[in-house]
């Protein structure tokens, strides 16, 4: 059964971020103005893969934090030769590395400059799905009537994923998730399995999600603490799915979706698990993120019209639009700091699409269908938990990381004794020792700095110094005397 739910957080209302920068792709990479752009993925360097799609999804740039952009169809072609065409993208590692589809799977490695045809297999069609941090992509491959799932190494070595027929995701650990259609130990329909790369062990998790999910599988997800989330294929009405999430070693159950379905859905290798909950006629209702350690559930209602898209990062931070005074406006969701309207697109009305863990922000304008970004500021949430102690005449401080870093990692502390004496603290370090604060009471509080700024001062504590009695002077020494 599913963890029991701890507390349900409802989130504020939209406020100002701290600082936040806007800007669109610029118009002479698309100077015909054909291209509908959709990002599908941002990754932690900024980096923002999207594709263009005409009539058919024709192909796929990565718009860089600098504002460079590579066109993946003429990524490592010579100069004059004819674009690849068509072209889908799906996925984008932290380290540069593209895979996806041109008919035939591919994996491009932008640092290199490099573009790779993974299946060259004449009639066939094939596609690459995933990649994880090491280069290793997995994919699809159809020949004739023949479906089999397969990875491919950084090398260029095929594995044959074979119980699998379908896969959908692979994770650091090399544990990958798909289906297999048909009969397996005597049960007909889709089979959702784990396929680990490094045992070659399959673990079928059909008996724990069937009774949840169906016979038909939509879609799957694994993190990196090998948490699988399973989506039905049929639709429960127009627009509302049946999912789970289930520990892939034991089959527990960790959480399933409400009874009206979900929509929208994206697992965190951080443990949680973000969904777009619909109403009994299919319509965006709220968007509810749930800690599966925990059961905690937060969720921010959708008004009438709302974007369908959602992306959560591993800070817990999401990233959505939601009607606001009458325009689609982008929003990010701190779930400590709150949640930050970026805008509406200067009128044209914003969907946010996804986030890295930096507070970049890929979206899509809703008139244009142009490529939007912002990249948001965060200075972090006040530090907790300080403890000051008087020892010797000097104080030892420690405190706890504050429970948001914003949208940039803390960098150092500042502690500051009566609000105004300062101790620097550089790195991650929590401690700090005031050596000869003087004799009396004194107050510390400490500020946690990012890139973007100080976060406000953490709760104030007193602590007494006393100035440390002199020692009593050592007695003179006894010189014995002698007498004739």
């Amino acid at each position: 059964m599913p963890v029991a739910i701890a507390a349900v957080l409802v989130a504020p209302a939209p406020t100002a971020a701290d600082t936040v920068e806007v800007d669109e792709l610029p118009p002479d990479v698309d100077p015909g103005g054909f291209c509908r752009w959709l990002p599908v993925d941002v990754n932690r360097a900024g980096q923002i893969l999207a594709d263009c799609n005409t009539f058919a999804t024709e192909g796929s740039i990565v718009w860089s934090e600098d504002g460079s952009v590579v066109d993946l169809r003429l990524l490592g072609r010579p100069p004059g030769a004819a674009p690849r065409s068509p072209m889908q993208s799906f996925d984008l590692s932290d380290g540069g590395v593209v895979v996806g589809s041109t008919g035939d799977a591919f994996r491009a490695d932008l640092g290199a400059g490099s573009f790779t045809r993974l299946v060259d297999i004449p009639g066939s069609g094939s596609a690459a799905v995933a990649v994880d941090e090491a280069g290793t992509a997995v994919g699809n491959v159809l020949s004739g009537r023949a479906a089999r799932a397969v990875a491919w190494r950084p090398d260029g070595t095929e594995v044959d994923l074979a119980p699998l027929t379908e896969t959908h995701d692979i994770n650091t650990g090399g544990r990958i998730v798909g289906s297999r259609f048909g009969e397996l130990d005597g049960v007909y329909g889709d089979h959702p399995l784990v396929f680990d790369l490094v045992t070659a062990e399959v673990r079928d998790l059909t008996v724990a999600v069937r009774p949840v999910v169906g016979d038909s599988l939509g879609a799957m997800q694994i993190n990196d603490r090998d948490q699988a989330l399973v989506v039905s294929g049929d639709a429960i009405h127009s627009g509302g799915y049946r999912a789970m999430v289930v520990d892939v070693d034991t089959g527990a159950e960790l959480w399933r979706a409400p009874a009206n379905g979900v929509s929208r859905w994206v697992l965190t290798d951080a443990g949680e698990i973000g969904v777009v909950e619909v109403d009994e006629l299919g319509a965006s209702e709220s968007v509810a993120v749930t800690d599966l350690e925990t059961g905690q559930v937060r969720r921010h209602s959708l008004d009438t019209g709302s974007s369908p898209f959602l992306d959560l990062n591993d800070r817990g931070q999401a990233a959505f639009s939601d009607v606001v005074d009458g325009s689609l406006h982008a929003l990010l969701w701190d779930p400590v700091l709150g949640v930050f309207d970026l805008g509406d697109g200067n009128g044209e009305g914003v969907s946010a699409v996804a986030v890295n863990d930096s507070g970049t922000v890929a979206g899509q304008t809703v008139e244009g269908q142009d490529l939007w970004r912002a990249r948001v500021g965060l200075a972090p949430a006040a530090p907790v938990g300080l403890v000051a102690t008087s020892s010797d005449g000097g104080v030892e401080l420690t405190w706890s990381t504050p429970p948001s870093e914003g949208t940039g990692d803390v960098t150092a502390y500042r502690v500051v004794r009566d609000g105004e004496a300062t101790i620097d603290v550089v790195g991650g370090a929590r401690r700090a020792v005031d050596p000869a604060p003087g004799p009396g009471t004194h107050t510390y509080v400490v500020v946690a700095t990012n890139r973007h700024g100080d976060s406000p001062p953490s709760e104030a504590v007193d602590v007494r110094v006393d100035v440390p009695l002199a020692a009593p002077p050592a007695p003179s020494p006894v010189v014995p005397r002698f007498t004739g």
